[in-house]
């Protein structure tokens, strides 16, 4: 059958499906459905999809933002911006492509996690019934059934699951007492698989004490768990995607008690707070997952951080280097930092937003992908 392939001049259709379509460029790939019916069956399938992340061909990170007009706005929008240059390019201003907008929440705002595998959460906090999930890339959002369960406060994290190679929201419900609003009184969890079309109210063992957890902190998603920084305890615990249930929990290193988790070249990764004051953050990085081997880093601002625009780590990007993002929001200078590990550097990036924003944000940063979302 080979040779007859060599005679006839055809390559093997395992090669064009997994040597040569993967190896594309994202944008091309999604061009390639138009091409006919096989070609759009095959660039959805599960395996297709597995091998063309594991290459990697957009050498390129996206950044999601956020704005609104003014401070009433009954709008959001958002915008996505595209950092492609390598390491040692400075003062280049990444402009801003409008990707949609969406009804803003009332007293509140649409916020982001981070992004799996380009896919990524828009979720009201206070109102269960407002949560999508979209695909940047090929624009495509659909909207979660709304949730059943009433309760004072609610937060979504994402996950996925390369076992079952699934995708999973995971809905915490909480409420807390009248007269000490932050003391929790009960906490209820639900799933939704991507794919499906209900919520899976779920029973949940816990080998830590999940009422002193705060489930609306950052989590990350990776060796398929969502994973949360559990300060209280000095634990990180975690959320296996495919299992449905909390695995062992994971030591902090000695010296961490504040902070947040990240993201570091697909570790678990936590950064100390405590010496934000003195410029300087401390950057824990678990190299050995399994063992359980913390790797210390510290990372000194070449700035005051306050002037800085007090940046926090949002995780890393396709150059290796760690992107922080404001806190401190500048309408007329919006700039994120990038800080290179090895040479233990810093440069700046300038992101040119519409002209007229009251409001705006940076949600998280998410790499192309070609995953078909389903209503």
């Amino acid at each position: 059958m080979e040779a007859d392939s060599v005679i006839s001049g055809e390559l093997p259709p395992e090669i064009i499906c997994f040597q040569i379509l993967p190896r594309l460029p994202t944008k091309f790939v999604i061009r390639c459905r138009c091409v006919c019916k096989s070609w759009s069956s095959l660039t959805r399938n599960p395996s297709f999809l597995t091998v063309h992340r594991s290459f990697r061909c957009s050498p390129s990170t996206h950044l999601l933002f956020t704005t609104s007009d003014d401070s009433t706005t009954t709008l959001q929008h958002f915008h996505s911006v595209k950092l492609n240059q390598e390491e040692g390019e400075k003062n280049v201003i990444n402009p801003t492509t409008d990707l949609f907008s969406l009804p803003a929440p009332s007293y509140s705002f649409l916020g982001g996690t981070h992004s799996i595998n380009g896919l990524t959460i828009l979720a009201d906090q206070l109102n269960a019934k407002t949560v999508y999930v979209f695909n940047p890339c090929t624009e495509q959002i659909i909207t979660l059934p709304h949730t059943s369960l009433e309760a004072e406060l609610f937060t979504h994290h994402l996950g996925f699951s390369a076992v079952t190679n699934e995708y999973k929201v995971f809905q915490v419900h909480w409420s807390g007492n009248e007269d000490y609003p932050n003391y929790v009184t009960s906490l209820r969890f639900k799933i939704f698989t991507l794919g499906t079309t209900t919520w899976r109210h779920i029973e949940l063992d816990f080998p830590f004490d999940p009422e002193r957890l705060d489930f609306a902190k950052k989590s990350v998603c990776l060796h398929g768990g969502i994973h949360w920084m559990h300060t209280n305890q000095k634990i990180i615990v975690a959320f296996d995607v495919g299992a449905e249930r909390f695995r062992a929990n994971i030591p902090l290193p000695g010296d961490c008690d504040s902070g947040n988790i990240v993201e570091v070249g697909g570790c678990v990764a936590v950064y100390d707070t405590s010496l934000l004051q003195q410029d300087m953050m401390l950057l824990w990085i678990l190299e050995d997952y399994q063992n359980h081997v913390w790797v210390k880093k510290n990372i000194i601002f070449t700035s005051s951080w306050e002037k800085l625009g007090c940046p926090i780590p949002l995780g890393t990007i396709h150059t290796g280097e760690l992107l922080l993002k404001p806190t401190l929001r500048d309408s007329g200078n919006v700039s994120v930092h990038l800080y290179n590990i090895e040479s233990d550097s810093f440069r700046k990036c300038k992101i040119s937003l519409p002209v007229k924003i009251g409001l705006w944000s940076l949600l998280t940063s998410y790499d192309e992908s070609v995953i078909t979302l389903r209503s």
